[in-house]
């Protein structure tokens, strides 16, 4: 009987993590192109350019990746251990060290902004576009970086609807932030990118903000003094240990795109605008894989924290 039951219970519990993360996949890949689909009507050249910051930013907000992958694995063999000390431990490390790591991709992404578009060959009547709109969003990723772990340790918690919600409330508010400053409507400036990039990293900040809120609520109310007290290096070389080999496979895929995008910037404006609508419309082919992985394994985590494999 246990055979038969124990299946059903995996198969439902997977159900239940897969599809709020394949929701919340999809709306973090509508904030792109809802960007992509505003900004078309402001520019091509915008758009163009939005489309070569946006890769660089998603290759570094792989770095956060490294953690956060560690983050979900760890997370869910100690919720299935019941090892809640080392829980909040892990979470703790988490967040801090992305915190770091957050403050300083942002400092490299809003003063390089000017040197790493060069690097990229960008002509100069993309540059002023690119740079607006990276020296903003890229001066927040920090909020990112924060935002990603908080939602990797619900999802490791069974509590993946939260993020999904969150992502829900980032998206009205882009939408109405994008329509607001891109075009200046509601009585506000029109800034065209630079307000576009001023609405990301505001739906960010917001975002980062209630994902505390729920942690602190719904998953652990606080974090003890003592369980950092010596610091737990352990737990910083097992995310490190799980994260790397398992980030180096996407930041491989990011950093050839990256490389794709800069050959394909020689072939002029037209070309690299194409590139961004067209990587936007790929990108939703990938949603079901990345929910059911995302789920797997922390469903998988459990399961060896309780022993059952």
């Amino acid at each position: 009987m246990n055979e038969i039951k124990e299946p059903r219970s995996v198969r439902r519990n997977l159900s239940k993590l897969v599809v709020p993360i394949f929701i919340e996949t999809l709306l973090i890949m509508m904030l792109g192109a809802v960007d992509t689909i505003m900004l078309s009507q402001y520019s091509d050249n915008a758009v163009a350019a939005v489309g070569v910051v946006n890769q660089l930013i998603m290759f570094a907000f792989l770095i956060f990746e490294v953690i956060n992958l560690g983050t979900s694995v760890l997370c869910s063999q100690y919720l299935g251990a019941k090892k809640q000390k080392n829980v909040v431990q892990v979470v703790g490390v988490a967040i801090l060290l992305n915190l770091v790591l957050g403050l300083v991709v942002s400092a490299i992404l809003h003063y390089g902004a000017p040197l790493l578009l060069t690097l990229m060959g960008l002509r100069p009547e993309l540059m002023v576009y690119g740079v607006g709109y990276m020296e903003i969003v890229g001066a927040f990723a920090f909020f990112q970086a924060l935002s990603l772990t908080v939602s990797a340790s619900l999802r490791s918690a069974n509590k993946a609807v939260y993020p999904m919600m969150v992502i829900v409330v980032v998206n009205i508010l882009n939408i109405i932030g994008n329509y607001s400053l891109i075009f200046g409507k509601f009585g506000m400036p029109a800034l065209g990118v630079e307000g576009a990039a001023i609405s990301t990293a505001f739906a960010r900040g917001v975002s980062m903000i209630i994902l505390f809120i729920i942690l602190f609520r719904k998953y652990i109310p606080k974090f003890p003094i003592d369980y950092f007290r010596p610091f737990p290096f352990v737990e910083l070389k097992n995310l490190l240990k799980i994260g790397l080999p398992s980030a180096g496979e996407n930041m491989s895929y990011s950093l050839s795109q990256v490389l794709l995008t800069y050959f394909i910037n020689m072939l002029g404006n037209e070309a690299l605008t194409t590139r961004t609508y067209v990587v936007n419309m790929v990108m939703f082919v990938y949603l079901f894989a990345i929910a059911m992985a995302q789920g797997g394994a922390s469903c998988i985590g459990h399961l060896v924290g309780e022993k059952k494999i």
